[in-house]
């Protein structure tokens, strides 16, 4: 008779042999290439998706705030002392989401603060458009030493100097890179294929722009061309399966993805570094000086953090006063608060805040909109700011999580609440709603001026900017309310 035995553990231990072999095959080639003498270096680090998140933070272990922007310059700098050939190159979205100070100058930090980082190149973003045409074409000429975009192009009036793409001679090899830029977004959140601002030109056919693109550069002499491309991971794979090996890799944000190593799509690499300045790429590419082929490439993922990265603290200091500059109380404690309050906890409380100070009968609010618990403890403008972020959608306009007022009778009201079947939407106001009685009702923007596509309500209705869910919630700190936040919360 044949014993049973659990083939789990072999199977487990096969794979990690198979992967040490692996990793020791790779290490051994790449060590090889290094000790090239015929062989071109170039090292590529890349950054994504920063989002205005360079506020100086608390890091486990730390007596004093660093800024994640200065740890990644520090750590830049002291990768680049390496390598004879280096570039520093973001792959867009550095605006909106992260720092109320950015909110409140209206772009005007990041512009600062980007001029100083040293990236190579840059390539926009959907929310580098947020705070309107003028301020995006100056951050597109002030952000990086070039910023690229294939497929938008600025009005002359602005004088942005965006190009489709741009040519490095490294040792006698030619490096071409060629940016992509994401459609802009509306008030559903749903983006569009349209200009962002008036005047701007626009083609959102990644696959046609690229080939077109790529073809210039061929036609300049470029032996290797990479993509800056921020449409995110998925365009990103479709463009390798069409391109057929033309590019060897792409550069990618916008989806937000941690790609640990790089992915290989129809022999195009693939990289993406996270989000909120979770990480830094880098890239290294070992050129064959005779042939200009690539003949290897080396990647390495590095998390953001003083334990592994040395902080600049000059350009900390920078950010501190660049800051402070534009909003002196950014950091200041407000209020304080006894114990964190969850989203419907902060839904509920901000409704009938809205029903006793703005005279609203029905509020609407959406827990999905915060994005993270309101903190116990001290609580800052920038920590108000980091519970209900403000995104400008559509782009020069009132923020996606503002709240707006429309006139909707009670049988109206309970048709939305009949087809918002999520438990995520909260109702606040009285539960004795007549049918043909009209009410005000706050809600979110996306709803308020969407009513027809979110709940079928035929008939126009007229929205009213009313406030900021952000400004709602700072008035209600300042206004040092926590025996109304305590109450409220127990009360429900």
């Amino acid at each position: 008779m044949i014993k049973s035995f659990h083939r789990t553990p072999f199977i487990v231990l096969a794979g990690v042999i198979a992967f040490a072999l692996h990793w020791t095959f790779e290490y051994r080639q790449t060590q090889q290439y290094e000790q090239s003498k015929d062989h071109i270096k170039l090292q590529i680090l890349h950054i994504n998706d920063l989002h205005a998140n360079y506020y100086p933070t608390h890091f486990w272990g730390q007596n004093h705030k660093i800024s994640p922007l200065a740890l990644i310059k520090g750590f830049v700098q002291s990768k680049q002392n390496k390598y004879q050939n280096s570039l520093f190159v973001s792959a867009g979205d550095a605006m909106e989401k992260g720092s109320v100070v950015e909110y409140l100058s209206g772009g005007r930090s990041t512009i600062e603060i980007y001029e100083q980082l040293g990236l190579d190149l840059l390539t926009l973003g959907n929310h580098d458009f947020a705070y309107g045409l003028d301020t995006s074409a100056e951050f597109s000429n002030r952000g990086a030493k070039q910023t690229l975009s294939a497929n938008l192009q600025f009005p002359p009036q602005t004088k942005s100097a965006t190009q489709a793409y741009k040519i490095f001679d490294v040792q006698g090899v030619k490096i071409g890179f060629l940016g992509l830029t994401a459609a802009p977004y509306n008030s559903k959140n749903h983006s569009f294929p349209g200009p962002y601002y008036e005047g701007m030109s626009y083609d959102y056919n990644f696959e046609a722009i690229t080939k077109k693109t790529i073809a210039q550069l061929k036609s300049e002499g470029a032996d290797i061309i990479i993509l800056l491309s921020h449409i995110g991971i998925k365009l990103d794979r479709q463009l390798a399966k069409s391109l057929n090996g033309e590019i060897p890799l792409i550069i990618g944000g916008h989806s937000h993805t941690t790609l640990r190593g790089l992915e290989k799509t129809n022999g195009v690499y693939i990289a993406q570094a996270g989000r909120y300045a979770s990480h830094v790429g880098e890239i290294v590419l070992y050129i064959n000086k005779q042939t200009k082929n690539l003949d290897h490439i080396k990647y390495e993922l590095h998390p953001v953090h003083p334990a592994i990265m040395p902080v600049d603290l000059h350009f900390n200091q920078f950010i501190e006063n660049t800051l402070k500059w534009h909003t002196a109380d950014w950091d200041d404690v407000l209020c304080r608060q006894t114990e964190s309050l969850q989203p419907k906890d902060l839904a509920k409380i901000m409704g009938e805040a809205l029903i006793n100070t703005n005279k609203a009968d029905w509020v609407m609010i959406d827990s999905n909109l915060f994005w993270q618990d309101g903190p116990k403890g001290p609580i800052s403008l920038q920590d108000i700011f980091s519970v209900v972020p403000t995104e400008i959608q559509k782009p020069g306009t009132t923020g996606y999580s503002g709240l707006y007022s429309v006139e909707l009778t009670g049988e109206e009201i309970e048709q939305i609440k009949k087809a918002h079947v999520r438990d995520t939407l909260n109702y606040i106001g009285s539960k004795n709603l007549n049918a043909q009685q009209f009410y005000r009702v706050f809600t979110h923007k996306k709803y308020a001026l969407n009513l027809d596509y979110y709940y079928k309500i035929k008939r126009p209705v007229p929205a009213q900017q009313e406030v900021q869910m952000f400004e709602l919630y700072q008035a209600m700190c300042q206004e040092h309310i926590q025996p109304y936040f305590e109450s409220a919360k127990h009360h429900h």
